[in-house]
């Protein structure tokens, strides 16, 4: 029997603006910062106290820090317990110019609708990359294709993704109870069902067409007792974050960090029944950093 939460509060739904980071952990910071700069081709925001902030499309950032676990070796990418999907056009090209980079690829689908592709980094992280066909009737494509026919995936005081990439699409938590995980993603932590193909898997949206994909895979995670220890890592952007946390709390979520600031905001990140890792991120509106200015032109201050 599926757990019962209550009625979904708009404090959750409310607050949440999108994706805003997603996080990988690594032992090697220079080293991944270089491959997914000079060989995916996201252009670095920014580097410092040893972290690099990379561009991921839209107003999303993708985070290389210190930290992490040393990742078993994947051959699957269900064995993955959290990856991220990029959005990208004309994918045979992209997976052919990795692979010319020398990037292993593990998996490869090509549906009606999508074509699927997952490649490993130097240090064996998981990372998808999918297209979307202009066949597909979902929201969230559509709108992907108006803003690429339309020029509207720059961003002001950014350089350039490669033109096959468009943004980080998809986030993919693996789970061994996936009905229960939809129900703590809808119910508690507020996010709305885009696409339910069954009660084993599911996508939620995250907010500016992103999308959590919930299926089954992976084996279960030890609670971690730091972010540090997490190597894959999805932080909303959200509002109201005082209201949120309390909200979770009183849900009974866990949560691994409390809220804490960080440069231009405050932080906090919870862990959901299977111990993958979310981030809860709420940003000061002083901030002139891109990724900020371009959140505050889309949604408001």
């Amino acid at each position: 029997m599926r757990p019962t939460f209550g009625t979904k509060g708009t404090i959750m739904r409310d607050s949440i603006v999108g994706l805003g980071w997603f996080v990988r952990r690594t032992n090697d910071v220079e080293g991944l910062t270089r491959f997914f700069r000079d060989v995916v081709g996201l252009p670095v925001l920014r580097e410092h106290g040893g972290i690099a902030q990379l561009w991921a499309g839209e107003a999303t950032v993708f985070e290389i820090a210190p930290g992490g676990r040393p990742n078993p070796e994947y051959t699957d990418r269900a064995q993955s317990p959290s990856v991220p999907i990029f959005r990208v056009h004309g994918i045979r090209g992209t997976i052919q110019r990795l692979r010319d980079a020398g990037v292993r690829f593990i998996n490869e689908f090509e549906r009606d609708h999508n074509h699927l592709a997952y490649f490993l980094d130097p240090l064996g992280n998981v990372t998808g990359l999918q297209e979307r066909y202009r066949t597909s009737d979902r929201a969230e494509d559509r709108e992907a294709w108006r803003r690429c026919d339309a020029r509207e995936t720059r961003i002001e005081g950014v350089g350039p993704l490669p033109p096959d990439i468009q943004h980080i699409g998809w986030v993919v938590f693996r789970s061994l109870d996936v009905p229960a995980q939809i129900a703590f993603y809808r119910d508690v932590v507020g996010l709305d069902i885009a696409v339910s193909y069954s009660d084993t898997n599911a996508l939620l949206s995250l907010g500016d067409g992103v999308l959590l994909e919930l299926s089954p895979g992976s084996s279960p995670q030890p609670r971690p007792s730091d972010r540090s220890e997490v190597t894959n890592t999805p932080v909303l952007r959200v509002r109201n974050l005082d209201e949120m946390v309390a909200d979770l709390k009183a849900k009974g979520v866990h949560f691994v960090n409390d809220i804490f600031a960080i440069p231009f905001g405050r932080i906090a990140y919870f862990v959901d029944p299977e111990n993958h890792l979310m981030g809860l991120q709420e940003r000061s509106p002083e901030s002139d950093r891109v990724e900020d200015v371009e959140a505050r032109r889309r949604w408001g201050a």
